[in-house]
């Protein structure tokens, strides 16, 4: 599983940028609204821009910081994971990742790797 997700800023929000996921009729834009500790990671990884692009694997690659999965309900309505270090800077942050993340994966890994590709300007 690799894959390239964006966010972008609207106004004081986050979202992940995914209309085939709108598209399919049962989900809101409000599945993709990022908050809490994510909001702050994304505020963090932006640098004050209004996107942000990241490739997420499951597999480690170079560049690359890991997300350790910290819990699920079992269900599918998402799960939490932990990220220590961020480009080489120590961050202690657990990031909700909502029932959005089975449009990806059946079943939440135990490991996520996560590398910025690029941001956009404001």
């Amino acid at each position: 599983m690799c894959i390239v997700v964006s966010y972008y800023k609207l106004g004081d929000s986050w979202y992940l940028d995914l209309p085939e996921y709108l598209e399919q009729g049962a989900a809101s834009e409000g599945d993709l609204e990022r908050i809490g500790a994510f909001r702050d990671f994304l505020e963090l990884a932006s640098e004050g821009k209004s996107s942000v692009k990241f490739q997420i694997d499951n597999q480690p690659s170079a560049g690359a910081d890991v997300l350790e999965l910290a819990g699920f309900t079992g269900g599918r309505s998402g799960a939490y994971y932990c990220i220590k270090q961020f480009r080489e800077k120590k961050v202690d942050l657990e990031l909700w990742f909502n029932q959005v993340i089975y449009h990806f994966v059946d079943m939440p890994p135990e490991k996520l790797y996560i590398k910025e590709l690029i941001h956009s300007s404001q």
